[in-house]
């Protein structure tokens, strides 16, 4: 079905830095919010454990406060967990712990050498805690900003292609310790620099946005889209042999190829190549080689305009039998298409492959 979207620009909104404060005092928490309150947000955790829950469940927090003594879990703990985590923004997280009179310069040195960024002594004062605040928020920030600018597309807001590579080494040197196999695709507009050239460069940014917000909406969490520049997009599919990766390439494709922009009285449409490759059967090869021979099945894909899905495998094939690129999923490659399905079989089997539940379909 046909989809249309209008053109617009959207403008980005702004919120307030998100501080996490830790303390079992009910009456410390109050305080410490009530000092924050104007320029920031806050959310409260009675313990360690709470907050640790916390941290994980809201990627935007920005500087935690946490008491030293807690019950259940300490503030030393729960530093020691932040600075141990996998996820690069939480253990470069500032924390500032808030100390009492009976803690000891021991205590205070055992939580600097854990990474403790700072130190509030109680009582504190609202200068104490806004002057500190401010100070690391800000600097968190410009870290922040830094590391977005390097790896993210300004654009969509997705990867770039630095952002892309890294994530792509990453899950693939994840899948090779546990032998999984993992796809790369490759997509480009066919007529980004038609729409370009004719409507200008704000109508083709908008239309670029739209696909990436409509890729995104398609794709598992689990999935990394990038957009590295001119409408050329790059999705990473961890855990995906290629049947499961052209399936999912046959829908990304049927939701851009049926989208219409609106500008004014103009209705827009643009089809996009695909090309594809999975570390199946080619697992002697490097990341950097996986992508290329993505990228070069899209080569094809853009080259033959009748047949936009390119499976790399299929151009060595190709060469091989001197034939015409078949674009098709064939009987050897996917063996339940030869089984003697039923009706209701046939139908609860389409719709979890177009739904994107493929844990429901047999080999």
């Amino acid at each position: 079905a046909m989809m249309t979207e209008r053109l617009y620009s959207n403008s980005p909104s702004s919120s307030h830095p998100l501080i996490l404060i830790v303390d079992d005092s009910s009456t410390v928490r109050s305080v410490v919010c009530k000092y924050l309150d104007t320029e920031y947000d806050a959310i409260q955790a009675k313990d360690g454990e709470e907050a640790w829950k916390l941290i994980n469940k809201h990627s935007d927090i920005s500087l935690v406060i946490a008491d030293l003594h807690m019950p259940v879990m300490n503030g030393m703990q729960l530093l020691k967990n932040i600075r141990e985590s996998d996820t690069t923004h939480i253990a470069n997280m500032p924390v500032i712990m808030l100390t009492g009179h009976e803690d000891s310069d021991a205590a205070k040195q055992a939580s600097y050498n854990m990474g403790a960024s700072d130190f509030i002594s109680k009582p504190f004062t609202e200068f104490d805690i806004r002057s500190r605040v401010r100070s690391y928020v800000q600097f968190n920030r410009n870290i922040t900003l830094l590391e977005k600018s390097i790896t993210t597309d300004t654009l969509t807001g997705l990867a770039n292609e630095q952002g892309f590579y890294k994530q792509a080494r990453d899950t693939f040197s994840l899948n090779e310790q546990h032998g999984y196999d993992m796809s790369i695709i490759r997509l480009q507009m066919f007529n980004y620099m038609d729409i370009l050239d004719e409507q200008g460069e704000k109508v083709a940014e908008q239309t670029i946005k739209i696909i990436a917000k409509r890729l995104t909406e398609t794709l598992r969490k689990q999935e990394t889209l990038a957009h590295l520049g001119n409408g050329h997009f790059a999705i990473l599919l961890p855990m995906t042999k290629a049947f499961k990766a052209h399936i999912i390439c046959m829908r990304l494709k049927g939701q851009i190829d049926n989208l219409i922009f609106q500008l004014d009285n103009l209705k827009l449409k643009t089809t996009i190549a695909v090309g594809l490759h999975s570390t199946e059967n080619d697992h002697n090869s490097s990341i950097e080689e996986i992508i290329d021979r993505a990228e070069n099945a899209l080569a094809h894909s853009k080259d033959h305009r009748t047949c936009n899905i390119v499976r790399h495998d299929e151009i060595i094939r190709d060469k091989e039998t001197d034939g015409d690129i078949d674009c098709n999923v064939t009987s050897a490659e996917s063996p339940a298409l030869s089984l003697k399905l039923d009706t209701k079989d046939m139908a609860r089997y389409f719709t979890a492959i177009l739904s994107g539940n493929y844990d429901q379909i047999p080999p």
